[in-house]
């Protein structure tokens, strides 16, 4: 009797591991999903901004650059906040947040592939003068789908481990700016036409991939059920993204156009420009993520993304001083460090502050800040001639 108490026992032990292996296995699934959309989102951005400046100058929209900074921070501002405000209402609804996601990676890809379409035929001047606008609208479009898909974390991530599964993004991220010297090469060889193309493309394999789980969340309804978050909240959340964009920015923009390259590269042969300095920056930002997942999750994404702001100010500071090869090096890991905490701990601060029901929201306001705040910061940039100059 007591052997047959046992064998159930053992029995109901082994379902329990089962089902929890399987959980476990579809979180592992849903976030690897996630972080592939995010890798070719920054693929891109990393199209946008490496042919953006040769498309203006080609067909002479040169002046317009500083409209398009201006309209990418605008777009970013709005259109975050609202994606997600929609993909919350879809989920309630429908129970997806599909729909947003679709529109949105559809209307990008089809704005890359009218470009395509423009740069093949080599028009005349009646039809070129559509590219800015067709450069507002992708803008637009990438801004739509960004937020709705990044807060299907809240979906399924139990809420002690967002900072790890914001590390991944993170990695994600970082990984794809680090092979820039590389994939730009590739670029360049197919051509303007083809990487438009490929970016159509790549969207919606991304789009159609994210589609197995956007209608799907394992968490139980009581977990994804929350109170409603207060607009004071979400301006909160919006606040704190102009915060950490601004950081994030000067890392980005600033630092790699102030560092003396030619006292790097005595040391360090490799480092021979602006943009490989901010790849190896970013490569140490996905290497450092899980570690500083940890930092976050110890000391909350509150403290560390007012230290690695302040944190942000002084490798700026510290930049456009002369420093020995050395120095920049280990700016470059510090720095890279900063970066992945920032952005580690704005997602895992919006993901709790606006939980459930309330994630896109969450996320669409924080994302707004940083486009703002980012795009606030690249125009500076521009306009003293570190960027795209």
């Amino acid at each position: 009797m007591e052997e047959t108490k046992f064998a159930k026992q053992k029995t109901s032990t082994e379902v329990i591991e089962k089902s929890q292996g399987s959980i476990r296995s579809e979180i592992s699934k849903a976030l690897l999903l996630i972080a592939l959309f995010e890798a070719i989102i920054t693929v891109g951005w990393l199209a946008y901004e490496e042919y953006q400046p040769v498309i203006l100058q080609k067909y002479g929209f040169a002046t317009l650059a500083s409209v398009l900074i201006i309209a990418q921070g605008v777009l970013g501002a709005l259109l975050h906040p609202i994606s997600g405000t929609i993909a919350d209402r879809l989920m309630r609804k429908n129970a997806s947040k599909f729909g947003i996601i679709l529109a949105g990676g559809t209307f990008a890809a089809l704005v890359f592939l009218t470009v395509a379409i423009i740069l093949l035929n080599q028009p005349g001047t009646g039809i070129t003068k559509a590219l800015p606008f067709m450069v507002i609208l992708w803008l637009a479009a990438m801004s739509l789908f960004h937020s709705p898909a990044v807060s299907l974390i809240d979906h399924f991530v139990p809420v002690e481990r967002f900072p790890q599964a914001a590390a991944k993004l993170t990695i994600a991220f970082g990984l794809i700016y680090a092979l820039e010297p590389l994939v730009v090469p590739i670029l360049d060889a197919i051509g303007l036409t083809a990487t438009f193309v490929l970016g159509g493309v790549l969207v919606m394999v991304g789009v159609l991939a994210i589609r197995s789980i956007a209608s799907f969340p394992l968490k139980t309804k009581s977990e994804q059920e929350s109170a409603v978050v207060s607009s004071g909240t979400l301006f909160y959340l919006f606040a704190v993204g102009v915060l950490v964009g601004t950081g994030q920015a000067l890392l980005f923009y600033y630092v790699p156009n102030k560092v003396d390259i030619a006292a790097i590269q005595a040391a360090i042969p490799f480092i021979n420009s602006g943009e490989v300095y901010l790849s190896l920056l970013l490569l140490f930002a996905a290497l450092t993520s899980l570690p500083i997942a940890q930092v976050v999750k110890r000391y909350g994404e509150q403290k560390t993304y007012i230290v690695a702001f302040l944190l942000s100010l002084l490798w700026a500071l510290l930049a456009g001083k002369p420093l020995p090869a050395w120095a920049y090096f280990v700016l470059a890991i510090v720095g890279g460090a900063t970066y992945a905490a920032l952005h580690i701990a704005l997602l895992t601060r919006a993901l709790h502050k606006a939980p459930g029901g309330n994630s896109g929201r969450g996320i669409g306001f924080a994302f707004g800040g940083v486009a703002l705040a980012s795009a606030a910061i690249l125009l500076v940039a521009y306009m003293n001639g570190l960027y795209w100059s």
